[in-house]
């Protein structure tokens, strides 16, 4: 049975493209534009691991993460947030950034590899030549 993820991101093509790619190795994802739309989205789903952009439109994403972990149900559910300021972010959080179930990720290859390591999955499949890993359409 495929692991689930809970993809939380504003961009639609930032989305899509992480989509694409958990779903090309196998997981099954479940999409929120936002982290309103997330934290609604948890009343009716179990993840396995829950992806977070931190820049999301309605709430910074380190804020979506802080919520989810107060709920009993997801207080141990694997947390990997990626984004573009995540090394501001990581000083402002200080040393406990890879403490408990929150994992801090800068790169996408970062995050797509924690999140192979978290699930079991192997790890540095796509990013060697992402060309040649997506199957093309031979049109």
């Amino acid at each position: 049975m495929a692991a689930t993820i809970l993809l939380v991101d504003s961009d639609l093509i930032d989305r899509a493209d992480w989509q694409a790619l958990l779903q090309f190795h196998g997981y099954k994802v479940i999409t929120a534009q936002d982290g309103r739309a997330a934290l609604e989205k948890l009343s009716s789903i179990r993840p396995d691991l829950i992806l977070i952009d931190l820049a999301l439109k309605d709430m910074p994403g380190h804020e979506v993460g802080r919520r989810i972990q107060k709920l009993p149900r997801y207080s141990r559910t694997p947390i990997v947030y990626v984004g573009p300021y995540f090394e501001r972010f990581r000083q402002r959080m200080g040393s406990g950034t890879e403490s408990g179930s929150f994992r801090y990720i800068g790169s996408r290859e970062e995050a797509f590899d924690r999140v192979q390591s978290i699930l079991g999955g192997s790890t540095g499949l796509l990013f060697e030549n992402e060309a040649d890993s997506f199957p093309m359409s031979q049109d």
